[in-house]
């Protein structure tokens, strides 16, 4: 399902809203870190981290999770449309790669072993466009790593507020990337319980309002280094279908 909301993107300046500092903290939250605490368990569980590797990072925005990653023997690679965010990236992550490119219009240059998208595809309109130029860029038997929003009836305000288009469904993802020439290869949502319940709260709090001094901002960095360690539970609960991210990760035919 793809809401009217999509026209907003056409307007949207990525480089303006990466120059917002509720942006760059939420790179720093338990949300954030959790994800690429699980994309690394899953690069490291289904890709052979050879030395010369390459990975590539989809939509990587500043660089954070490539700059986590750095200590994967890999060639590490990263595109956004946004040029603000790209430099950015090369000051965060002097060892990576990085391009202004916008994955719906334009294929990546070479081919990958590993491509990462997160928290990226439930923003763009022509997702089809984009899985298709992603498609392009991977090798044959090289694995496609998806993070994104789970499924619609979790919709919120702060899908709106992230200029989400969609939230994605288990098998409409699989059938989008299937149509674009991989194969699934394990899927499935976390989140739940406590992720769940910290997303509600803060689906309905004014971040920006919650960041404008110095001591705010030292007190949510203190609640967020609590919430990340009590977000493990959540791994517990991963097998009930049940949260607010879906991961999944696919192999090139």
């Amino acid at each position: 399902m793809v809401l009217q909301i999509s026209e907003i993107i056409d307007m949207t300046n990525w480089d303006s809203l990466w120059l917002k500092e509720e942006n760059i903290q939420a790179l720093r939250g338990p949300s954030f870190r959790h994800k690429v605490r699980i994309v690394k368990r899953l690069i490291r569980t289904y890709a052979e981290l050879r030395e010369g590797v390459t990975i590539l990072d989809v939509a990587c925005g500043t660089g954070d999770f490539l700059n986590t990653v750095a200590d994967i023997p890999a060639s590490l690679n990263g595109i956004d449309s946004s040029a603000v965010a790209i430099e950015r990236a090369r000051k965060n992550c002097a060892l990576c790669h990085f391009k202004v490119l916008d994955i719906e219009k334009n294929t990546p240059e070479g081919a990958f072993d590993i491509v990462t998208c997160m928290n990226a595809l439930e923003e763009m309109k022509d997702d089809d466009s984009a899985l298709s130029h992603i498609a392009d860029s991977v090798r044959k038997n090289g694995y496609l790593i998806i993070v994104t929003p789970h499924s619609m009836k979790y919709w919120t305000k702060k899908d709106e507020d992230a200029l989400n288009v969609r939230r994605y469904e288990t098998d409409e993802l699989i059938a989008k990337c299937e149509k674009a020439g991989f194969d699934p290869v394990t899927i499935y949502v976390w989140g739940w319980p406590l992720f769940d319940a910290y997303y509600r709260i803060m689906a309905g709090a004014n971040q920006e309002s919650m960041l404008k001094s110095r001591v705010r901002r030292y007190a949510v960095r203190l609640i967020q280094a609590f919430l990340y360690a009590a977000f493990f539970i959540d791994d517990f609960f991963a097998s009930f279908g049940k949260g607010r991210i879906l991961f999944a990760v696919f192999k090139k035919r």
